[in-house]
């Protein structure tokens, strides 16, 4: 129950009740690597799976429908370097002969196709198809093992190919893998490439950035009472870690096709994680924490708008991980889940912002106040340039759309870090910052974590 003003700090807890939130911690734990040990990744290029579609018997579906259609990867094509890709496919039919084929489709027929799955002619998905090199390569493939090559130019535009399997004949059965080359030889879809290069910069970038704070404030991340050094300390390296895994992800990905599954989720989970701690660096601030007051108020509000912003990314890696319908989405942001979280993230930005003006207006040093609308405006900048940048990427063309988002949230994030560092040194930290330990440092001292 919220009881007004500000929470006073509480003793240390007794060791009941230390032991009982043990056991929450070990849970949140386990509940994350498993989600780490299960993601097997939702970009490789190169897919693999195993169709098998029953037929009701109450309800014999037509031998001309194509409600066989089955989804089973796509890839994004460059027009780069003579725009010749290759797609090769490892198949066992179980059964089927002559009636199993697997088409492929571009982005300028597919979502018409697929949302006319239910109801349009088998022959009519076959005769919508592209053709290319070898036209009838992965078609009325034989019951058995067979590998199948066939090469498709794009020298216009980048186009997303679809690959679909279907059968006219009998329901579908059979393992397949497919591999993507790009023209020049690497096997990143165009919406990934220039992501490796970004993830190189920041790497570089964030190690440099750590090596400046640490020398700056001499090393002292662990001394009491310098919370907001700390906390910066924590995001920096946070960061770092999870670029440092993507990066190593997308470079192996590019040689081998499929990267590092676990490197990519361990990735996506740390960038949460350094987030959540850039979020919380501006919430403190916004409460005077730090800068106007030594201790925190009203910790059980910072608190839960950091649990809700947490929640959210963690359900939209969820949804993208395991839910998510590639054979309609774009990308992420146009799910449920992506959408949950920009509506989370404006909230945020709405609270922080109107908690930072009341703060700015009860400061009455003008000095430290203009120090305070500057770092309202970095917080501001950092809280509403996501929301905005995936607007904007709804204007472009949809093969574009995964690959401005990320790149420019890379952006984003580093130039914040940047300017949370200048901001946060000596010199500023020696006038406008007071020596503050850092908040919910043993959790047990907040009454708001008992209702949590």
């Amino acid at each position: 129950s919220d009881q007004g003003g500000r929470r006073q700090l509480r003793g240390m807890g007794s060791s009941t009740e230390r032991a009982t939130r043990r056991p929450r911690a070990a849970g949140m734990l386990l509940f994350t690597a498993c989600l780490v040990t299960t993601f097997k990744g939702t970009h490789t290029m190169i897919a693999s799976g195993n169709l098998q579609v029953e037929q009701n018997p109450l309800q014999p579906t037509s031998p001309g429908g194509a409600d066989k259609l089955q989804f089973m990867a796509k890839f994004v094509f460059s027009n780069h370097v003579g725009g010749i890709g290759v797609i090769d496919l490892d198949v066992k039919v179980r059964s089927g002969a002559a009636g199993t084929h697997v088409l492929l489709f571009d982005d300028t027929k597919w979502p018409s196709i697929w949302a006319r799955r239910a109801s349009i002619p088998c022959s009519e998905v076959i005769s919508k198809a592209r053709g290319f090199q070898d036209v009838h390569a992965f078609r009325s493939l034989p019951v058995g093992t067979s590998h199948k090559t066939t090469a498709l130019r794009d020298s216009i535009r980048p186009h997303t190919w679809y690959v679909a399997a279907v059968s006219c004949e009998e329901p579908i059965d059979m393992e397949w893998t497919l591999t993507f080359t790009q023209p020049d030889g690497s096997q990143l879809s165009f919406d990934l490439q220039g992501q490796r290069t970004t993830y190189t910069i920041l790497v570089v970038l964030l190690l440099l950035l750590l090596l400046a704070h640490g020398y700056a404030h001499q090393w002292m991340w662990d001394a009491p009472g310098f919370g907001m050094t700390r906390l910066t300390s924590y995001a920096l390296a946070t960061v770092l870690l999870a670029c440092s895994a993507k990066c190593v992800h997308l470079h192996l990905m590019n040689s081998n096709g499929v990267g590092s599954p676990l490197l990519d989720a361990i990735g996506e989970l740390m960038h949460g994680a350094g987030l959540l701690l850039i979020a919380a660096v501006f919430l403190l601030v916004a409460y005077g924490w730090a800068t106007l007051e030594s201790t925190l108020a009203e910790p059980e509000k910072v608190a839960a708008v950091l649990a809700l912003l947490g929640l959210s990314h963690l359900v939209f890696l969820v949804d993208d991980w395991f839910f998510l319908e590639h054979a309609s989405a774009n990308y992420a942001y146009e799910s449920l889940g992506g959408i949950a979280r920009l509506v989370v993230q404006l909230l945020a930005a709405r609270f922080y912002l109107q908690t930072s003006l009341n703060s700015i207006r009860g400061c009455g040093d003008w000095a430290k106040r203009t120090f305070l609308v500057r770092f309202t405006a970095v917080g501001a900048a950092w809280f509403l340039l996501l929301p905005l940048t995936v607007g904007i990427a709804g204007l472009l063309d949809h093969y574009l759309r995964a690959k401005a988002v990320a790149i420019m949230r890379l952006l984003v994030d580093g130039s914040v870090l940047t300017l949370l560092v200048f901001l946060v040194n000596p010199r500023n930290s020696s006038v406008y910052f007071k020596e503050a330990s850092l908040p919910y440092s043993d959790f047990t001292n907040y009454a708001a974590y008992d209702d949590i």
